[in-house]
């Protein structure tokens, strides 16, 4: 691999073990270890179970059902209008999914 390459792998594998970055649709992300949609979606309904029991919104249980027919992450998330909490909520427990499953390759 070419030094400058090389660099290159390094300033992305740097940036994103700085903080949770999402680069939609090139294919990088499940590459340095981050989950899927799929995975984000059992790691959103299993975290969201408490929550719910303490702030009830009736958007996320939209998302649920459309999960339940087959719909993926981004398009059940898309049908539903969530509550500034539950959205808050989500945005914590995907970004802890994804914090720890971040897998940076050394300099």
């Amino acid at each position: 691999m070419t030094t400058v390459v090389t660099n290159i792998i390094r300033q992305i594998q740097d940036h994103l073990c700085d903080g949770v970055v999402i680069i939609v649709g090139s294919g990088l992300s499940i590459a340095e270890g981050l989950p899927g949609m799929y995975d984000l979606s059992i790691s959103l309904r299993k975290h969201m179970q408490d929550f719910m029991r303490s702030a009830p919104d009736p958007e996320w249980f939209k998302v649920e059902k459309a999960l339940d027919v087959g719909l993926h992450l981004e398009a059940a998330m898309s049908e539903a209008a969530l509550t500034e909490k539950t959205f808050e909520e989500v945005v914590r427990v995907v970004a802890s999914t994804m914090k720890n499953s971040t897998h940076c390759v050394e300099n």
